[in-house]
This record gives structure tokens, sequence and C-alpha cells, in this order.
């Protein structure tokens, strides 16, 4: 029986995998949002020490109440929070770009920069407008404007649709420009090792 072009048959199972443009797509918008959220932080910290004169590991360090607790906000920073709050920081910049990456490699018409500015958006009204207030109102210093921190997930956005498609490129190699037009859905599966079903 012939099998889908996604699946390997190692002996008598089937085992799905990702098809390596699939993969590429995702891990390219990873590793670009992991990027990305370094600009991100330098604006959002910027922002923080402009405007209400607060240390610019200020984000950092409300990043990191979420593991720490609320009260980390008005202690002494110490290296430790500093380490938990980037390493959080990247890791959400981490997820929504391989969210982004999967979404982009989807869509046509639209250029990735824009799609990026339109995608860090939508993630900043999710964020300020519904997760922060309900999981963990501290991430919002309030005596910061919403629209500087906007500026902070603008520069999030204009960076990942900059460096996804950049990263997919080169992690597709020459396949990549025939899947943006469509015709390279039959990119061969990632192979899996055949593994023998073992014999009773």
């Amino acid at each position: 029986m012939e099998t889908d072009r996604n699946y390997v048959r190692p002996g008598e199972a089937i085992v799905p995998v990702f098809a390596r443009g699939e993969f590429a797509a995702l891990f390219g918008g990873a590793l670009a949002g992991v990027i990305a959220a370094i600009p991100m932080a330098i604006v959002a910290g910027l922002v923080a020490w402009l405007l209400v004169k607060a240390p610019l590991f200020d984000p950092l360090v409300r990043i990191a109440s979420t593991a720490f607790g609320e009260g980390i906000v008005h202690e002494p920073v110490t290296a430790s929070v500093l380490i938990v709050g980037g390493a959080l920081h990247l890791l959400v910049g981490m997820a929504y770009g391989a969210i982004f990456g999967t979404i982009v490699d989807r869509i046509v018409g639209v250029t990735p920069l824009v799609a990026g500015i339109v995608y860090s958006l939508v993630v900043f009204l999710l964020t300020f407008f519904y997760l922060a207030p309900h999981v963990a109102p501290v991430l919002v210093n309030e005596q910061v404007s919403m629209i500087g921190m906007a500026f902070a997930h603008l520069a999030y956005g204009v960076t990942l649709g900059l460096l996804t498609p950049l990263l997919q490129r080169a992690l597709m190699g020459p396949g990549y420009k025939a899947r943006r037009r469509g015709r390279g859905r039959d990119l061969p599966p990632i192979p899996l090792p055949v593994v023998k079903p073992a014999t009773p």
C-alpha cells in the first residue's frame, strides 16, 4: 500500500515526520523569533528609561516576576533574576516566531515584512489587553505608555519579518522559491532510520 509523502514505513509501522519544508518554516521562524526578541528587549528598556527613568533592565525584571513573584519588582535586582527574565523572554520570542514562520510559509500576496509588523501588533494587543491583565499584571509598567510598548513589539515584528524568510531560504535551499510559488510542496521528507520490528 502506498503511503503519504509525510510518512515513512519502518518495518510495518508508519511513523509521521516533518516534511523538509515544514521543518524549515517552523525552525526558521523560531530562530528568527529568538533573534528578534533581542532588539525588542532593547527598545522596551529604552522606552522605560526615557519615559519614567526606570532601569534599562526593568522589562526583564517584570518578565522574571512570572517565575519569582511580583515582589521582585520592588527588590534589588540580582543576576539570577536577569538571567531568568532574559531566558523567558527569548523562549516566548521563539514560540511566537515558530508560529509566525508557519503562518508566513502559507500565505501569499503579503510580504513577510508587512506580515511581521501586523503579527507583532496582534501579539501586542493580545498580551497587554488579555494575557497580562489576567495572568501577570505586573508585566505592564503602568507608567510606560502603551504606544511606547507598541514600538518595542514593532521592533520584534520588523526583525522577525526580515529574518524569517532569510533563514527559511537558507534551510530549504533551492526548494524555497518553488515553495513560495506554491509548487514546492513535494520536497522530500526528512528520512528516519529504519527500525525493524522486534521478533517474538
